[in-house]
């Protein structure tokens, strides 16, 4: 099977994106900073009751207001902000190597991904999961990368479903 595509900077920032979502290890950093760092907005009321004529109960007040708006707001303003460096990444880098028009190769032997500027060869033992999301097909070749598919590149959801069962074929067989 072979499919040919254009990868734009929005599809790699999805990519990324989704990616921190999807890691158990920045699943537990978010955590950490969501929920646990937090907790500070809750010390700071003691320390400025002490220092001021305002009733601790106001301070405290304040602090969980501030609280539930960090854990509320904090993944989305993360993922606003990473968005943001990842595409002056992209911007002051050499992008044209991940970048553009690509090709994927399905074949008894792996995944041969094409551009313009490179070629790479995946053994079907090297990939990893799967992934589809609303607008694309993530197929992990190790734990920080893998081939973005925009689902818009499919002409209709039966050819994206035939191109999805022809990885997860050649996947099985090979563990066999």
């Amino acid at each position: 099977m072979d499919i040919n595509y254009e990868l734009t900077k929005q599809d790699f920032i999805d990519f990324n994106i989704f990616h921190m979502s999807y890691s158990s290890t920045f699943k537990k950093v978010l955590f950490i900073q969501r929920y646990i760092l937090p907790l500070i907005f809750f010390v700071v009321p003691f320390i400025i009751a002490s220092m001021s004529n305002v009733p601790l109960l106001y301070w405290i007040i304040a602090a969980l207001l501030g609280y539930l708006l960090w854990a509320n707001f904090y993944p989305r303003l993360l993922k606003r902000i990473m968005a943001k460096k990842i595409s002056e990444m992209i911007d002051e880098g050499k992008s044209a190597e991940f970048l553009g028009s690509r090709r994927l190769i399905l074949n008894d032997d792996g995944i041969i991904g094409s551009s313009e500027h490179n070629e790479s060869k995946t053994d079907w033992s090297s990939v990893g999961d799967v992934v589809e999301t609303k607008s694309h097909i993530f197929i992990y070749i190790d734990s920080v990368s893998a081939h973005i598919v925009p689902i818009r590149e499919f002409k209709n959801a039966e050819e994206k479903s035939k191109f999805i069962e022809k990885i997860e074929c050649f996947k099985n067989k090979n563990k066999a």
